[in-house]
């Protein structure tokens, strides 16, 4: 295993799902350059099955019960990345929106993603973003910010009643 490569799952709490839902935002980060999932597997096929690719992407369908199981990812250098999901009956409810930071510095001209989360990744909805000075920073539908001119602006990040606000520094 090459020893500054550590793959991990994008999320590191238990995934609630609601029955029959499809799951396309769970995935295996940190591998390195020649690493690659070599298998997807998962402890309850009834629960949750898998079908996932080398990349560390995957579709993860749950159950028509209500049970659980853990997905398992091994990696080409001998590493096994778990996902634990909860099949319920209801929906799954918004609780909150995870952004990696809140504090973010630009050059004029250079754009970054803000790679927002809705939490838990299988709630209800979808993300949209604003920018409080759109002179300063603008920001896509999918969430990339571009520096436009020197200042600071704040990007909100909303679904339904959540919100979370990122400062932009521009310089």
């Amino acid at each position: 295993m090459n020893a500054d490569t550590h793959p991990y799952a994008n999320v590191d709490y238990v995934v609630p799902a609601k029955r029959g839902q499809k799951i396309r935002s769970l995935q295996v980060l940190g591998m390195g350059v020649n690493d690659y999932v070599v298998s997807w597997t998962s402890t309850d096929p009834d629960a949750a099955s898998v079908q996932g690719s080398a990349d560390g992407t995957c579709i993860v369908t749950a159950g028509r019960k209500r049970k659980k199981a853990v997905i398992n990812a091994v990696t080409a250098s001998g590493s096994t990345v778990s996902f634990r999901i909860h099949v319920r009956k209801k929906k799954v409810s918004l609780k909150g929106i995870k952004v990696p930071t809140k504090k973010i510095d630009l050059s004029v001209g250079q754009t970054c993603s803000l790679q927002a989360q809705l939490y838990p990744v299988t709630a209800d909805g979808h993300l949209k973003y604003t920018s409080s000075k759109k002179s300063v920073a603008t920001v896509s539908s999918d969430g990339t910010v571009t520096a436009r001119k020197a200042g600071r602006a704040s990007i909100t990040v909303r679904c339904g009643k959540k919100k979370i606000k990122i400062k932009i520094q521009v310089r």
